[in-house]
């Protein structure tokens, strides 16, 4: 309960609240919040390691560790394309000493896509803080007999199905992407899901595997020729890849943003959702970190409330669920 709820509710009773209660309920409310944190942190990241979406995640809940005075245990807990994880962020209803990084292919696409996953904004969990959006670009292994996304396209009509595309889970944002350039463009291809972009991009590396959606994470490959850059998933071009131009440029609407954020236990009392909120915003106003994130292309939120994380998220299911459709995407 807010201070101004207590407060209100000492005005609904009138002259019958004894004033000494409502101080109490003011007081109590003012403690809590306070006193939050009382132990250690633990940050669960529902993905394999090894990404920079990883990198900046760990990076900004360390920041907003020494923010709210408490270490943070970031623990990377893959599986169940997610689920895993939030399931345990689910469970510890009531209780924001477990903290969790939510990203729009768990908590939008999901939803969306499998109706046996349901989830409710401020109900299963409460949105904290946005923390990064990035756009994924298309990045193909050496030796492809193309280089750009017109030529891609040419070759993957000329031979149906003889191309794959890698991505990193079932429902994560790399497959839902590869699912709409799918669809944008009219080809088939052969989609094969890894536990996380890192071990997707090792066999892409080694040849195992034709393309994959990624972030930042593939610009030294593509620098050092064991990888090419095809296409941004971007309105604009982006850093750190100013050099490739987005699909947009030849014509194919494919610009989906990508986001991650911080997310509570459903029942986290309302002040401490405002302190965790100040802390992981607080978090990305520190400049050398808002340097590092800009440098892998990612966009931060440092001015977004909780309130407007949560309506963000309503807005992302509704924009997304026509889009889920219309690709035919679905979960298998």
């Amino acid at each position: 309960m807010e201070n101004r709820s207590a407060w209100g509710l000492c005005r609904a009773w009138g002259i019958f609240a004894p004033a000494l209660l409502c101080l109490s309920l003011g007081a109590q409310n003012d403690s809590r919040a306070q006193a939050f944190p009382t132990r250690p942190i633990t940050v669960i990241y529902p993905y394999a390691g090894g990404s920079t979406t990883e990198a900046g995640a760990r990076s900004i809940s360390a920041e907003a560790a020494k923010i709210l005075g408490q270490p943070v245990v970031f623990e990377n807990r893959p599986g169940a394309n997610g689920r895993l994880g939030l399931k345990d962020l689910i469970a510890a209803r009531g209780d924001a000493h477990t903290l969790f990084w939510g990203s729009d292919g768990l908590m939008v696409i999901q939803p969306i896509a499998d109706p046996d996953f349901k989830l409710e904004v401020g109900k299963d969990y409460v949105p904290i803080s946005l923390g990064i959006q990035l756009y994924l670009t298309l990045v193909g292994r050496a030796g492809l007999p193309y280089r750009d996304a017109k030529g891609m396209i040419a070759y993957a009509k000329a031979n149906p199905g003889k191309i794959n595309f890698a991505h990193g889970g079932t429902g994560s944002s790399g497959h839902f992407v590869s699912e709409m350039l799918l669809q944008s463009a009219d080809i088939t291809a052969t989609l094969i899901p890894y536990k996380g972009a890192t071990p997707a991009l090792n066999d892409l590396i080694g040849g195992q595997v034709d393309l994959l959606f990624l972030s930042a994470s593939s610009r030294p490959f593509i620098d050092s020729g064991k990888a090419i850059g095809i296409a941004s998933a971007a309105k604009t071009r982006i850093k750190p890849f100013l050099d490739i131009p987005t699909f947009l440029e030849s014509g194919i609407n494919v610009s989906p943003s990508i986001w991650f954020g911080v997310i509570a236990p459903g029942g986290t009392a309302p002040d401490v959702v405002a302190k965790l909120n100040a802390a992981f915003n607080g978090a990305q106003k520190n400049p050398e970190l808002a340097r590092r994130l800009e440098a892998n292309g990612y966009i931060t939120n440092v001015g977004m409330s909780a309130a407007d994380f949560a309506s963000f998220i309503r807005s992302e299911v509704d924009a997304s669920t026509p889009v889920v459709r219309k690709t035919g995407f679905r979960l298998q």
